[in-house]
């Protein structure tokens, strides 16, 4: 059995209006990258761009997205700008970078290969703007850590193994320096046990969820673990994050899964489908507007 699993970026940002700027954020965000979509890319770059001034630490999609709107507007220069700044505020992965679909039909500027010949460069500014950046690096070892015995055959002994110990130090992380977004991944594959009382949620959860209280957190974060043991222990959905799975997992009430993804502030499904080409259950009512 195969289930799509679709993962949310969370990131901590460090200002004393967080919660704000999260839906702002999103608003912002969201507007935009439907308006590009409807090739409307002059209010699409100016509500990009807002969402940047807003969180610019928050994700690479509403860089790339505004500066591939530029493009489309001839403003070169500009997305060139967009384009540097993405690489200096944002972790970017520099295949996703190439590879951006958004942006092929403008890959015969010169722009491209002068980012892809001085990726490093601009990744290095973004290093040297992090707080502590020799956690974010070992934050990468450890996700290393946790694909290697994934993807080279190794035992499920040692992959248990591996997933204890990276859990372990995520927890010590955490405790120093706060939540880090790339710890999700390894707090993911301990989701077997998320109703469960262990060691491993009884920290987490009560940590996390002061966090969100805070506004440090999005109020979402949760949602993929709950919708996980939906699908695994009641074959069902609440909140449609298994979109390619409605066949194995119906959404239930679709009438009302905009209004359940509005409270933990998520955007509707008609979004998702328009953006990302997620599939739509049936009988569901198209009732939330942005």
């Amino acid at each position: 059995m195969r289930i799509t699993y679709f993962f949310i970026a969370f990131l901590i940002i460090s200002c004393s209006t967080q919660k704000k700027g999260f839906v702002e954020y999103d608003d912002l965000l969201y507007k935009g990258l439907i308006e590009y979509k409807d090739q409307e890319y002059k209010s699409a770059l100016d509500h990009l761009e807002q969402a940047i001034d807003i969180l610019p630490k928050e994700d690479e999609k509403s860089y790339f997205y505004a500066s591939a709107a530029a493009f489309h507007l001839n403003q070169d220069k500009k997305a060139k700008n967009i384009l540097r700044s993405a690489l200096e505020n944002t972790y970017v992965n520099q295949d996703y970078f190439n590879n951006f679909k958004e942006f092929v039909p403008f890959k015969n500027k010169t722009i491209f290969n002068e980012l892809d010949e001085n990726f490093s460069k601009h990744t290095q500014t973004f290093y040297a703007n992090l707080e502590h950046p020799e956690i974010f690096k070992e934050l990468d070892s450890l996700l290393d850590a946790d694909q290697k015995v994934r993807t080279d055959g190794s035992s499920t002994e040692k992959m248990v193994k591996t997933d204890s110990t990276n859990i372990v130090r995520l927890i010590e992380i955490t405790k120093k320096y706060g939540w880090q977004d790339k710890g999700q991944l390894l707090l993911w594959h301990q989701r077997g046990t998320y109703k469960e009382q262990n060691w491993v949620w009884n920290y987490f959860k009560p940590f996390i969820n002061k966090e969100i209280e805070k506004g440090k957190i999005r109020k979402s974060f949760w949602v993929q673990y709950e919708e996980f043991e939906n699908v695994i222990n009641e074959k069902y959905q609440l909140y449609g994050m298994y979109p390619h799975n409605y066949d194995m997992f119906p959404l239930k009430d679709p009438k009302n899964v905009d209004k359940r993804r509005d409270s933990l502030g998520l955007q509707p499904l008609w979004v998702m489908n328009k953006i990302y080409d997620w599939p739509l259950p049936d009988n569901y009512d198209k009732n939330y507007s942005l």
